[in-house]
C-alpha cells in the first residue's frame, strides 16, 4: 500500500466502462505492506471465536486491523496491542468476519474477540460489470468492563461502477472499481454514566471508491 500526494489534478467520481484512471503522476511518500495471516499465527484465545471448527462464518485468513473507533479521552488511557481483522473466503463470497484486539488499561490486559452479526459480506462472485449491487447489514458490540460499551450498525451497498485500466508509477492495472455507500450508526456508553449515546465523532454516512484487480475478463 502507498500513500502519495497529488502531482495531478481529477475528480474522484470519474468513472465509466472501458475508463483509464492516470494516477501515474503520483508521488509516493510511504509504503506498507499489507500482510495476510492464517488464523493460527494469531492469538490463540482469538482462535476459539475465530476458528470454531462447528461454525460456518470460520475465518480463513486475518489481516492487521486497519482502525478502530476513537472513544474519546478517559481519565486512565486505553492501549490497543493485538489488533487483526478476520474474514472468510468462499467460492460465491468474500466477508468480514470479525475483529479482535487486547486492551489494556490500570495495569490489566483484556482480549476481545469481536465477531460481527450479522456477519459482513464484502463482495459476491463473480464480480464483474453486470454484477448486480450488494447490500449487506453488519452489526457488532463489545464492552470493557467497568469502562465502555460500543455498539455498531452498518448498512453498506457495493457497486460496480465501472471498469478499465489503472495507471500507477511504474505500473498499469486491469480493474473493476467499486463504489459502497455505508450508513452508520455508533453509540458508547461510558459505564459510569449507564446511558448510550452518540460518538463526537460519529459519521452517519460513508462513501467510498476503490479498484479490484482482476486477473479474468469478465466485462
Amino acid at each position: 500500500m502507498t500513500k502519495a500526494s497529488p502531482a495531478i489534478q481529477f475528480t474522484p467520481t470519474a468513472t465509466g466502462n472501458n475508463y483509464t484512471w492516470d494516477f501515474s503522476n503520483l508521488n509516493s511518500n510511504s509504503q506498507k505492506t499489507d500482510t495476510f495471516y492464517n488464523v493460527l499465527q494469531t492469538p490463540i484465545i482469538y482462535n476459539f471465536v475465530f476458528n470454531n471448527i462447528f461454525d460456518p462464518n470460520r475465518a480463513t485468513i486475518a489481516t492487521n486491523l486497519a482502525a478502530l473507533p476513537s472513544f474519546g479521552n478517559f481519565p486512565t488511557p486505553i492501549n490497543l496491542s493485538d489488533e487483526f481483522t478476520y474474514y472468510r473466503e468462499e467460492d460465491d463470497v468474500y466477508k468480514a468476519v470479525g475483529f479482535a484486539f487486547t486492551a489494556d488499561y490500570n495495569g490489566t490486559s483484556i482480549p476481545l474477540p469481536i465477531q460481527y452479526n450479522p456477519i459482513d459480506k464484502l463482495y459476491s462472485f463473480p464480480l464483474d460489470s453486470n454484477t448486480q449491487p450488494l447490500t449487506a447489514l453488519s452489526a457488532y458490540e463489545f464492552q470493557i468492563p467497568n469502562l465502555i460499551t460500543f455498539r455498531e450498525k452498518r448498512n453498506r451497498t457495493t457497486t460496480v461502477d465501472g471498469y478499465g485500466t489503472l495507471l500507477l508509477p511504474n505500473i498499469e492495472l486491469q480493474v473493476l472499481r467499486l463504489k459502497s455507500v455505508s450508513v452508520l450508526t455508533d453509540s458508547i456508553r461510558l459505564d459510569a454514566q449507564g446511558a448510550f449515546g452518540c460518538l463526537p465523532n460519529h459519521v452517519p454516512r460513508l462513501n467510498t471508491s476503490g479498484w479490484l484487480r482482476v486477473t479474468e475478463s469478465r466485462f
